[in-house]
């Protein structure tokens, strides 16, 4: 028996002084060692066997504060061959999926590799002929590919992940040195983004993102709903991918989650049961099923241990954004994190989400067949697995292109959406914060919206929906002294602010705020006027003299604010916004005049 290692001073640090790490290629295995200052040592050894973890107690697991011996955790077995270099990642689940206490029989099932090939699919292709072949995954589209479960597993993945982008940094950055210390800061932020702007790189951050799914896709997702014209081409062209589909589970996982939630005998439950999904994100994915009665249905799968790997994705995310240099300090990662964390437990509790959609359906009855918010099938949902009647349609930005779509539809799906965001916040107090464009299905023939996924749902204040309502108000009536009293009385400004950061601050909100301005009571045309580009323009001064976080409310509201105006950037439309605004100035509003603020 010889013996390796996986040696870090915490598996997720990936820009330690020090530190190996296996590198998994086509070729081989490397063992880099002594990564330090740029300098890059590597020895090869051949791969040619598996390794098994020998202890998987609570101890092996957190690497941070302990001193495990890395060869009692890791063993090379020279008497178990592996002649392929392919990772095999087909292996059958016999663990739980609880980070804690799975026994990981094989370390190299959950390798990510550096240029990882399509698995060979083992669904049978009947299962195409269940339904409509539109409503199928294209398979080529997708890989398949075990979702990594363990700690350990998914440390590794955030380290390879890390290890890409460290090199391709340090590689752009040393095109261009500078001779100061602030020059080198400016040129590790040029270096980060030229990294990110190429394919290759993109499509790494992406391929790793889709692999690890949970917390770090839904990162990916995140940043997938912003302005193409703020993200380099190549990221934005790989994000959308990620938007719309993650890799999917194999069967054998599958199967092991049916079997846990609704019973060894959970096939007797549908007359069909599609194995393909239809949709695959970040925390699950989607089957087409039928039930006994005729009911065609939507069943929501959340990945085996993606519930239990949120704390340390969170950690190994936070350790990633830190030592890459991808924010700076004045961005108050930790909040955000922190908030997501939170979040993304919530959105682990399908039976929560469950309580949600209805809550949501029964707030919406009176928008009658405009709006419709699919039943929940309560027999066939638990906390892992959520049953749904089934809707139709079409994510709403698949209409943005006006050759194929009117001005009319555009405008009134940007419209709908727009009016429904601002109904949630202002009159139900209560969002559906997630704006992915796939969350929102329209069905041109029925001129029919259907809304999906709940999880993220989540209930505002009485206190600060009116603060927040004064203080768009008084963004779109240009009122300066309004926007900073009612952002001091929501937590965006402390009273402390420079000039110039109270300058920022104030353009930026009334940019934001003309959609409902008088200015434009005629119609807005949204991707015209810019809004993304004109705001970014004050956001390095935003970034550097905001003296605290944003309220805990806004990581939220504001993800789905943006993504409506995303989505009407988006369709090309061009709405009369004042009146959905106009709507609530007598229930919500306590606006009071200039003179008396002063």
């Amino acid at each position: 028996m010889s013996e390796i290692g996986l040696v870090f001073r915490g598996i997720g640090l990936v820009l330690r002084d020090q530190f190996r790490i296996l590198v998994v290629s086509k070729d081989g295995t490397q063992l880099l060692n002594s990564i330090s200052l740029g300098i890059i040592r590597h020895t090869s050894i051949p791969f040619r066997n598996r390794f098994k973890v020998q202890k998987t107690t609570q101890e092996s697991h957190d690497f941070k504060d302990s001193n495990v011996n890395p060869s009692e955790i890791f063993r090379y077995n020279e008497a178990q061959t592996h002649t392929s270099p392919e990772i095999n990642e087909r292996t059958d689940l016999n663990r739980s999926d609880s980070a804690e206490t799975a026994q990981v029989e094989s370390i190299s099932d959950e390798v990510i590799t550096e240029n990882p090939q399509e698995m060979p699919s083992n669904r049978s292709t009947e299962e195409a002929t269940l339904f409509k072949q539109e409503e199928i995954i294209e398979k080529w589209k997708y890989n398949e590919r075990k979702v990594p479960s363990s700690a350990i597993s998914r440390a590794f993945g955030f380290g390879t992940l890390g290890l890409r982008m460290a090199f391709g940094v340090a590689s752009e950055s040393a095109r261009n040195l500078f001779p100061n210390e602030s020059s080198n800061i400016e040129n590790r932020s040029s270096a980060l983004n030229s990294y990110i702007s190429k394919k290759e790189s993109a499509d790494q951050i992406v391929s790793t993102l889709s692999r690890m799914r949970g917390a770090a896709l839904k990162v990916g997702q995140m940043l997938s709903i912003q302005d193409e014209t703020l993200l380099p081409p190549a990221l934005s062209q790989a994000l959308e991918r990620v938007r719309h589909n993650a890799d999917i589970m194999p069967n054998t996982q599958l199967e092991f989650m049916m079997k846990s939630e609704l019973g060894s005998d959970w096939k007797q439950n549908f007359k069909q049961f599609n194995n393909v999904p239809i949709a695959a994100a970040s925390i699950g994915q989607v089957h087409k099923a039928i039930l006994t009665d005729g009911t065609v249905v939507a069943v929501k799968v959340q990945y085996p241990g993606v519930a239990q790997s949120i704390q340390s994705d969170i950690k190994s995310l936070r350790r990633l954004i830190k030592y890459s240099g991808m924010l700076p300090k004045s961005a108050y990662v930790e909040q955000a994190l922190a908030y997501a964390e939170f979040e993304l437990g919530r959105e682990c509790q399908y039976k929560l989400e469950a309580n949600n959609q209805k809550k949501l359906k029964k707030l919406l009855e009176d928008e009658g067949a405009m709006i419709v918010v699919p039943d929940v099938i309560e027999s066939l949902s638990t906390d892992r697995v959520l049953t749904t009647e089934w809707a139709s349609g079409k994510h709403v930005d698949e209409f943005s292109n006006p050759e194929r779509n009117s001005q009319e539809v555009r405008n009134q799906i940007a419209e709908t959406v727009l009016r429904l965001t601002m109904r949630e916040l202002f009159e139900f107090k209560f969002m559906q914060t997630d704006p992915n464009f796939s969350n929102f299905l329209y069905d041109k023939d029925t001129n029919r919206m259907s809304l999906l996924d709940f999880g993220a749902a989540r209930e505002y204040a009485s206190e600060f929906v009116s603060n927040y309502f004064n203080m768009v108000n008084s963004c779109a009536e240009r009122d300066r002294e309004g926007v900073i009293y009612y952002s001091q009385q929501l937590g965006f400004l402390t009273g402390e602010e420079s000039l110039t950061m109270l300058d920022a601050h104030v353009s930026a909100s009334f940019i934001v705020g003309e959609p409902f301005s008088k200015e434009f009571s005629e119609g807005y045309d949204f991707k015209k006027q810019q809004i993304s580009t004109r705001t970014a323009a004050f956001g390095s001064t935003l970034m550097k003299l905001r003296l605290c976080p944003p309220p805990q409310e806004v990581y939220s509201l504001h993800r789905r604010l943006s993504g409506a105006y995303l989505l009407c950037v988006k369709l090309g439309a061009t709405l009369t916004c004042r009146p959905i605004l106009e709507q609530y100035r007598s229930t919500l509003t306590t606006y009071t005049p200039l003179q008396t603020l002063k």
